[in-house]
């Protein structure tokens, strides 16, 4: 059996234990900062031990042996391995913020070396020492998003198609033609990814919202949930006949959400010239309910 090896790397403060937790989580057999010389020898072990998913992070203090790290991940992956590589970074005032914002010692610091020198001196080390080119993912942790860092170990192939929910409606339409994005609700919310989508794409957005949180005339549909029924309404006055609208949505689960905004962007008089979705949930089947249309999903499981 192939096994599935994740090494995080990246200077100290970026998320990495943040990361390692998430890929321990979801079941991985994790190590925290091992010298990249053993690491070999801990992936042939954990094999033969019956460990078919590993995730480690690498010491910093590896120093000079980091430049090992493409010969590593090439042995491994003879194994046979799958190995990804995320390397996480973060700007140094961050950084800064950070350390000085908690009681944990950053592990270059000393009495002769500042919390400040410390990180530029890390920096020098792991900048001279990993070619980045070999990373499946680096990641700009700055500004406290550790979320993200959660995200790219969960699924460390997610920068690569980081510009797949972009490009979708174009694939969708061939131009980009399609003038707006549907919004739907999520726990009461708007679902966020429209907004962004639409801005970058320079064309406006629409909401269907459940019922009573619309003003004005609205018109409904009833439809079927994974754990109920639930009504979705949509302002037919914000589509105007011939509108080709795109769909988007946060998960495409039982397919009930989508399908009520299918019908009522059609009943309001619109085309939809898609549905885009950010993850799919494959055993709930929920495409079937979208036969006959274009969905585009990110994420797959």
């Amino acid at each position: 059996m192939e096994l599935d090896i994740v090494v995080i790397g990246g200077v100290s403060g970026s998320g990495k234990s943040v990361a390692l937790g998430a890929l321990e989580d979801a079941g991985y057999f994790t190590v925290n900062n091992l010298p990249l010389p053993l690491l070999k020898d801990l992936v042939r072990h954990l094999g033969e031990s019956g460990f078919t998913r590993i995730g480690v992070t690498v010491d910093p203090k590896s120093g000079a042996a980091l430049a090992m790290l493409p010969a590593v991940i090439e042995a491994l992956r003879k194994l046979p391995a799958r190995v990804r590589f995320i390397f996480l970074d973060a700007k140094v005032e961050t950084l800064v913020k950070r350390f000085s914002e908690t009681r944990r010692r950053h592990p270059l610091s000393s009495a002769e070396r500042t919390l400040r020198e410390a990180i530029e001196f890390e920096r020098t080390l792991v900048g001279d020492g990993v070619d980045r080119t070999v990373a499946a993912t680096v990641a700009d942790a700055a500004n406290g998003n550790l979320e993200r860092a959660r995200l790219l170990a969960r699924d460390p192939d997610l920068a690569r198609r980081r510009d797949a929910f972009a490009s979708a409606p174009r694939r969708l339409d061939g131009t980009g033609r399609a003038v707006v994005t549907l919004s739907t609700e999520l726990f009461g919310l708007i679902d966020a990814a429209a907004a962004p989508l639409a801005a970058r794409l320079g064309i406006g957005m629409i909401t269907v919202r459940k019922a009573g949180k619309l003003p004005g005339p609205v018109i409904g549909v009833d439809y079927q949930l994974e754990y109920g029924t639930a009504r979705m309404e949509l302002r037919p006055d914000t589509v105007h006949p011939a509108d080709r609208i795109l769909v988007v949505d946060d998960v495409l689960a039982t397919g009930g959400t989508a399908a009520a905004s299918v019908e009522l962007i059609e009943r309001a008089g619109g085309q939809v010239a898609g549905i885009v979705v950010l993850m799919e949930l494959l055993g709930l089947n929920g495409r079937s309910r979208l036969d006959g249309y274009e969905v585009e999903t990110v994420l797959a499981y």
